[in-house]
């Protein structure tokens, strides 16, 4: 935990002291892998220190992942839930994902889920938001409780997305795709069009003005917020620090803990309760980690590239096999995470398997594979 770790600590020691009853606090997440887990692994991080968790998925749950955080061995007063009853299914293409998110208007999504957290007891005192839901700041307005923030990305892509709304407002987003221009970030630089999120980019598929409506919250709620970020200052020393000064354009400072990294590991723990294909898949996934550090291990430091375009991209057959016989042209030492391509799906129902994976990469390329199902 960060600089402000003990300090936040000793908010939670206070809270519990006040109360009768255990604090009780909500999670509100979006149901794509690379939010949904670091939820978890929090949600149980602190039910582990008392605290008793509910957490809500603005989209579906997998029934073994509900199954896995209620009734692992672990007894964990935390249970997951969906803020619709009928939660929305994932969208076909990652391309519809802000879309998706915000299906229903913003006011519905707000009578929903305050419905759910004045029926909780004890009554919640406080609940922590995902970056990218946009109608939380109204709900917070109508609970009447603080509101923080689970950022599950980087320092380095908070200090980005602190920017994003004067970019907008001078007119800078979204650029022009013919355009060669840099964006003066603070804490991190100058950032070339190449390394900017298709969602600023003019006439892209997304939906600009929801991803402003969702990052506009984050400097509405300065300085009450607090920014929990799945990183560490040892990887990110420069943006940490940056995050210490006031942000610029605002002249507030972010109150900013860093949680990172957020293992999957830490949000899996088998048990009786636990589904044998979730316990499998925690001792493929212990098995896989082991091996991968093994690995590193033995490298140089410095030597390795790591790979991975996320949770929400899936690339072409033809793209995967490009970057492999480029990867291994170079003679670079790599480390790639790797999804089926052609697979637009955001919450994959299932891994694919080592044969899979065999036939669209250049024969003779190591690799190692786990399984993990999610339906």
């Amino acid at each position: 935990m960060g600089s402000d770790g003990g300090q936040v600590r000793e908010e939670v020691d206070s809270i519990m002291s006040l109360q009768s009853s255990k604090p009780h606090v909500v999670i509100i997440t979006v149901p794509a892998p690379g939010h949904i887990f670091p939820s978890i692994a929090l949600g149980k991080a602190l039910a582990r220190q008392g605290v008793k968790v509910t957490l809500l998925s603005s989209g579906c749950v997998p029934e073994k992942l509900r199954r896995d955080v209620e009734l692992g061995e672990e007894e964990l007063d935390m249970t997951l839930g969906t803020v619709l009853e009928d939660p929305l299914q994932e969208p076909e293409h990652p391309m519809a994902l802000i879309p998706w998110l915000s299906k229903l208007p913003r006011e519905e999504m707000v009578e929903h889920a305050y419905n759910i957290i004045q029926k909780l007891s004890p009554p919640p005192c406080c609940f922590i938001s995902d970056t990218f839901i946009s109608w939380t700041k109204m709900l917070e307005e109508k609970l009447g409780i603080p509101r923080h923030f689970l950022v599950t990305m980087s320092a380095s892509s908070l200090l980005f997305m602190f920017a994003v709304p004067l970019f907008a407002k001078k007119g800078i987003l979204p650029l022009e795709p013919a355009a060669e221009v840099e964006l003066p970030v603070p804490g991190i630089g100058n950032v070339p069009k190449g390394d900017v999120w298709e969602y600023f980019l003019k006439g892209g598929p997304f939906q600009l003005d929801q991803m402003i409506l969702c990052l506009k919250g984050f400097t509405e709620s300065f300085p009450t917020a607090t920014y929990l970020i799945n990183s560490t200052e040892e990887l990110e020393p420069e943006a940490f620090r940056a995050l210490t000064e006031p942000v610029p354009f605002t002249g507030e400072v972010a109150k900013v803990v860093s949680i990172g990294p957020l293992e999957q590991s830490f949000a899996f723990k088998g048990g009786d309760g636990v589904s044998f294909e979730l316990r499998e898949a925690e001792s493929k996934c212990k098995k896989l980690s082991s091996e991968v550090e093994e690995w590193l291990d033995s490298q140089p430091n410095g030597s390795v590239m790591y790979i991975s375009f996320g949770t929400i991209f899936s690339l072409q057959s033809e793209q995967v096999l490009e970057l492999a016989h480029g990867v291994e042209a170079s003679g670079q030492r790599f480390l790639w995470i790797i999804r089926p391509p052609n697979v637009p799906h955001i919450m994959l129902s299932k891994q694919p398997t080592k044969e899979e994976i065999s036939a669209i990469l250049p024969p003779g390329t190591p690799y190692h594979c786990s399984l993990l199902e999610m339906t």
